[in-house]
């Protein structure tokens, strides 16, 4: 698909089709065969486009027990949101049905995040960045939603959410429950392997590494060590006792400048990809990390900057990027 300024997708639960953000403020339907649908225009309330932002839509998905499209943005104040939206019997959201799931306000202008993913139950984890404002210390305030996986239950009948009750820090005082994980800078990229429930994001270092971080199921309760510690490149002293190590790091000075996921292979047409992630950094050179320490680096270089993948109904995968549209990842 020819569109711009591409950020994320997601599979329509039954007709083959793919929602696709830009991050001006678009969600795109685009069926199998045939030309792609504006199907919201969001561009009077997302943050306008600014070139080398991290601000705009920046997330989608479907939910998987209420069937409603899920997309994740900030406002003109630079604020997060997370909306929904019933897909009505051709498929398309219908605006008079919006709800706001949840509100995170930001101190910055960088640094987002705002990946979703879901759990079969209905589950929601959104990946959010620290915002930028703060070198850092906001990542590790567990009193803020901000460099952090969040896990909430939106409500089935209106606004807002629920909290999880087997949230790690559910009852522990001057923590915000919702909290799954903390310690991350900037998760572009972000999702949940199907087959096993692991979490798997991406996170955009400082000035000097780029890490691939797995969150495995059912594991609440980590910390991904920002800003102690970048990648595997120690900043400072005072990290946590127990940081959850990246699965894949990489100095600027040898790939380049910011890690874009990703997401975990599950098709069929290209077997020695099954079960690895998937993810770019956003120069354009793509790779694929699989079981324990085995990694590839893929000999696929595309038009980019790359700014996101998504996973195809037929468990293919789609790379997309800011200026040249989505790509199918096809066997060399």
């Amino acid at each position: 698909a020819d569109l711009p300024l591409m950020t994320a997708g997601a599979a329509h639960p039954t007709t083959g089709a793919m929602f696709l953000t830009s991050q001006s403020g678009e969600v795109w339907l685009v069926p199998p065969e045939g030309p792609p649908e504006l199907v919201l225009d969001l561009r009077g309330e997302v943050s306008p486009w600014v070139e080398n932002s991290e601000r705009g839509l920046l997330g989608v998905a479907v939910g998987p027990l209420d069937g409603r499209l899920y997309i994740s943005y900030t406002d003109a104040a630079i604020d997060s949101h997370v909306d929904s939206y019933v897909l009505d019997a051709s498929g398309r959201p219908d605006p008079a049905t919006r709800r706001e799931v949840i509100f995170i306000d930001q101190p910055g202008l960088g640094h987002k995040g705002g990946g979703l993913a879901f759990e079969p139950d209905g589950t929601m984890y959104l990946a959010v960045g620290d915002g930028g404002a703060s070198s850092g210390v906001d990542a590790q305030d567990p009193s803020l939603l901000l460099g952090a996986i969040v896990r909430i239950i939106p409500n089935a009948d209106g606004d807002g959410y629920q909290v999880p009750t087997d949230n790690p820090w559910l009852d522990v005082p001057g923590t915000r429950p919702e909290l799954w994980a903390k310690g991350l800078r900037n998760p572009w990229g972000f999702c949940r392997d199907a087959a096993t429930g692991d979490l798997w994001t991406s996170d955009v270092g400082n000035k000097t590494m780029e890490e691939v971080n797995r969150i495995p199921a059912g594991v609440g309760g980590a910390n991904l060590g920002w800003p102690y510690i970048e990648g595997t490149f120690v900043r400072q002293r005072g990290a946590p006792d127990s940081v959850l190590a990246p699965v894949f790091a990489y100095r600027h000075d040898d790939i380049g400048p910011a890690a874009i996921g990703g997401c975990v292979y599950r098709g069929a047409a290209i077997g020695p990809l099954r079960g690895a992630y998937v993810f770019a950094d956003i120069t354009g050179i793509v790779f694929a990390v699989g079981a324990g320490d085995v990694t590839a680096r893929l000999p696929e270089r595309v038009r980019g900057p790359v700014t996101g993948f998504a996973t195809l109904p037929d468990g293919e995968l789609l790379l997309l990027t800011l200026y040249s549209g989505a790509f199918r990842i096809v066997p060399g």
